[in-house]
Formats: C-alpha cells, sequence, structure tokens
C-alpha cells in the first residue's frame, strides 16, 4: 500500500485564492497462489509443479516432516522455516502469469514425508501467506540377487559408442548420451521410448571429437551434456 498527499495554494495580489490537500491511497494486489502439485515420485526426486496469478518470481522450500513449522512468505523466500532455520531444500524459479512451471528435486531421503512451502511475487508484491502440499518419497527398492536385463535395442547398430553417459529425465524417461565412434567420434544424445532408442536433437551436434560426456537434466526438464 502507498499513500501519497498533495497541496498547494495560489496567491494573487497577496490573497491566497485557492488552497487544499487531499490523500490519495493506492492498494497493491498480491499474486494468488496455487496449491503446488507433484508428479514423477520415486525413491529419491519429486517434481513440482508451482503456478501463481501474476508474472514474477516464485519461491519454495523442501521441509522434512508431514507437519513441520511452516514458514511466512517472507521466510520461504529467504529459505527459511517457520523457525528461522534453514530449509532442507530451496530454490527459486521465474513464472509466467496462470501458467505452471516445473521444478525437479532430486537426491531425496528414500521413505520420508516432506513439506513443500510455496510464495511468489510480481515483482514488487509478496504473497505472505504459503500455499503447501505434503507427500513421502517412496521406500528404496531391494534388489539383492535381481538379475539385469538388456533395456532397448543397440544404441548405434554396427559401431560401438565410447564415453556412454546415462540420466533420467523428471518424467522417468532414460537419456544416454555418448561419442559416437562412426560419425568422427562427435557426441549425440537418444532416449529409451517403447524399447527403442530414438535421436534427441541434432546427431553429432559436437563440432569435433567429444570425449568424456556427462548428461544431467536442469530442473526443468532441459537436458544437457558437457564434454
Amino acid at each position: 500500500m502507498q499513500a501519497t498527499s498533495f497541496s498547494f495554494a495560489a496567491r494573487s495580489g497577496g490573497l491566497a485564492v485557492a488552497a487544499f490537500a487531499f490523500l490519495a491511497v493506492i492498494a497493491f494486489a498480491q499474486p494468488t497462489l496455487t496449491a503446488p502439485a507433484t508428479s514423477n515420485l520415486g525413491a529419491g526426486q519429486v517434481t513440482l509443479a508451482l503456478k501463481s496469478s501474476a508474472a514474477g518470481t516464485g519461491y519454495f522450500t523442501l521441509l522434512e516432516g508431514s507437519a513441520p513449522k511452516l514458514g511466512t512468505g517472507a521466510q520461504t523466500k529467504a529459505g527459511k522455516d517457520g523457525n528461522g532455520a534453514a530449509a532442507a531444500r530451496f530454490g527459486s524459479l521465474k513464472l509466467a502469469a496462470n501458467t505452471a512451471a516445473g521444478y525437479t528435486l532430486g537426491n531425496l531421503k528414500a521413505g520420508t514425508a516432506y513439506t513443500i512451502c510455496f510464495t511468489a511475487d510480481d515483482g514488487a508484491t509478496l504473497q505472505p501467506t504459503v500455499a503447501t502440499v505434503g507427500f513421502a518419497t517412496n521406500a528404496s527398492v531391494n534388489l539383492e540377487g535381481a538379475p539385469w536385463a538388456v533395456a532397448g535395442d543397440r544404441l548405434t547398430p554396427g559401431s560401438n559408442p565410447g564415453y556412454t553417459s546415462v540420466a533420467f529425465a523428471p518424467d522417468g524417461t532414460p537419456y544416454v548420451a555418448f561419442q559416437n565412434d562412426s560419425s568422427d567420434y562427435r557426441a549425440t544424445v537418444k532416449q529409451l521410448v517403447g524399447g527403442k532408442w530414438t535421436q534427441v536433437g541434432n546427431a553429432d551436434f559436437s563440432v569435433s571429437t567429444a570425449s568424456f560426456l556427462v548428461l544431467a537434466f536442469a530442473p526443468n526438464g532441459i537436458p544437457h551434456v558437457a564434454y
């Protein structure tokens, strides 16, 4: 809220002919939040969908437990819980008005309850009341004695890809980046869809030989390759 006052007086021949004052009050609307949604929940990860009525920045904290001390909007923006202690995890992302944005959290504890606090601003006004959602990660799978099975067909029939790096998209789809020995050892990326490895983006996209590839996903699900 902003208050602004105005006043003036005019004189003519030494006589005051007009004088007045008034107060103008301007109220700024706070963004309306949608309760966060979760998807792609596993033993160690979850994808959040965050949505606000206004374009601006969204802020969230990840608090361990099903009934933690929730923070205010200002505390959540600062990455703290309601006691002023640092949250287990926190982050921010740009939001478009009335459009859900995704953020994937990895390396969570398996079989653990968590609570998400979410707030947002419009570049000027922060929503002081957080929106929340609770979830629990899945228990770890016991793989002792489990057999290994082939996933999909060959990446590149007739050749031997090198420096492979595997990562999983937020929706669980396996991706692999590798050095293609049939194309001057350049980098390429494929994803496993329906038991088939399919091309992602341009094949052999590096300008020259690519070695020691590392594939990773940003919180918004976009794959990145370093080599």
